[in-house]
């Protein structure tokens, strides 16, 4: 580095401290001035809006979720953000989530037999399987699927029956 950039770099390191050190003393003094209910003003309007911006948060949150589930709506609804893409929503070619949100209506529907709901998901994603590129390693996976949702599903199940017949009793009303 020769003399000259030195030059200017300590003189610009020097501008900015100063002019952080002026805007500071600026801002001391302005807190200062402010009398004491102007300044319980400000921080009951900044709660406000940190209040606000948590619950516009939250909300923009919740709906980013369920276009989440939307959009990819294989697997339990309990798994949201990165972890939801390691679910297939297909295979080979095939999609699945026609299947999908129909398995989730018949959990849906209240009374239920659960064994029947995934033998009809199962059945769904074998007929999809048959406009894949390679309609036995869908098949494969579609399988695949099905045993982990039967062996794995039941908490799944319960909380969807649980909904539904809350929702009925609010119905029956």
């Amino acid at each position: 580095m020769n003399a000259i950039s030195k030059s200017v770099m300590s003189k610009s390191s020097m501008s900015k401290s100063s002019m952080s050190k002026s805007s500071m003393s600026k801002s001391a003094m302005s807190k200062s001035a402010m009398s004491k209910s102007a300044i319980s003003k400000n921080v009951m309007l900044s709660g406000l809006v940190a209040g606000g911006l948590l619950l516009a948060s939250s909300t923009a949150t919740l709906h980013a979720a369920e276009s989440i589930l939307q959009a990819r709506p294989c697997g339990p609804d309990s798994v949201t953000g990165p972890l939801r893409m390691l679910i297939p929503q297909g295979a080979f070619g095939a999609d699945f989530r026609p299947a999908c949100r129909s398995h989730d209506a018949c959990y849906d529907t209240p009374f239920a037999d659960r064994a029947a709901c995934d033998s009809r998901y199962l059945a769904a994603m074998e007929c999809a399987c048959q406009n894949s590129r390679h309609p036995i390693l869908c098949r494969m996976v579609a399988r695949a699927m099905y045993r982990v949702t039967s062996k794995h599903g039941e908490e799944s199940f319960r909380s969807a029956q649980a909904i539904a017949l809350q929702k009925l009793a609010v119905a029956g009303r």
